[in-house]
């Protein structure tokens, strides 16, 4: 917020669940409380935009993408820069109910034309997404998990868009995908493939988008990765 006195921030009423209350600590100037009214968070993001400013709005995800669907298509209409932020994604809230989850948050994030949707992985990843997220022009959703996630990138790391990356490749054989905030699950599960399945790749695609004009495909971004992944090959284990 130090490079870009445009940006402000909104909660509607869960500033301590995904920290931003230290932003309104600090910036209390240029942090707006709504109350429990997502709709109209959303609604006020717009309006901010049409006012010169570069809104963020950060509340869980049940409440930032599921529940202002209908207004946060007509920001995606209007192609404005409006930046969402949806937390404690999926069932990372598991312990208060099926009310907090939010399963369908991708799903519906994707199938906005415009909406440019971001699932970086560990803290520095969610850092250098956001920082992607300011400088690209239109509506972006940016997925985060709430429980920490183990550390893979270097702080200031960048966050390409369109590109998936690879974290472990030994061969082709089989790969493990995964979306950013179940990385601990992924990393969990590719250490107990090994050394018992050698032949094996773990990676992810960071961004989705559907837009009128272009298509960001995962096939294709994953490709670039795995160019060998799917195609016939002899097993190491079977060369003996």
């Amino acid at each position: 917020m130090e490079e870009n006195d445009k940006v402000v921030v909104l909660s509607s009423d869960v500033s301590v669940s995904v920290n931003t209350e230290r932003i309104h600590e600090r910036y209390p100037e240029r942090f707006f409380e709504t109350g429990i009214a997502e709709q109209s968070t959303v609604s006020v993001a717009g309006g901010l935009v049409m006012e010169g400013f570069l809104p963020v709005y950060v509340a869980l995800a049940i409440f930032s993408c599921e529940m202002t669907f209908a207004q946060t298509r007509q920001v995606c209409n209007a192609n404005l820069h409006v930046k969402i932020i949806g937390t404690h994604p999926g069932v990372d809230y598991g312990e208060d109910g099926s009310r907090h989850h939010a399963n369908e948050d991708l799903a519906l994030a994707r199938a906005i034309p415009r909406m440019t949707v971001l699932a970086p992985s560990d803290c520095h990843e969610v850092a250098a997404a956001i920082r992607e997220a300011v400088e690209l022009d239109g509506p972006v959703y940016i997925r985060a998990a709430r429980v920490p996630q183990p550390e893979i990138h270097e702080k200031g790391c960048k966050f390409e868009i369109a590109k998936a990356e690879v974290i472990y490749d030994q061969e082709d054989e089989f790969a493990i995908l995964y979306e950013g905030s179940a990385l601990r699950q992924a990393m969990e599960g590719w250490k107990r493939t090994i050394p018992p399945l050698e032949d094996c790749t773990a990676a992810w695609p960071r961004s989705w988008r559907e837009n009128i004009r272009k298509r960001w495909r995962f096939r294709s971004a994953l490709q670039m990765c795995l160019p060998n992944l799917g195609k016939k090959r002899t097993s190491k284990r079977n060369m003996a």
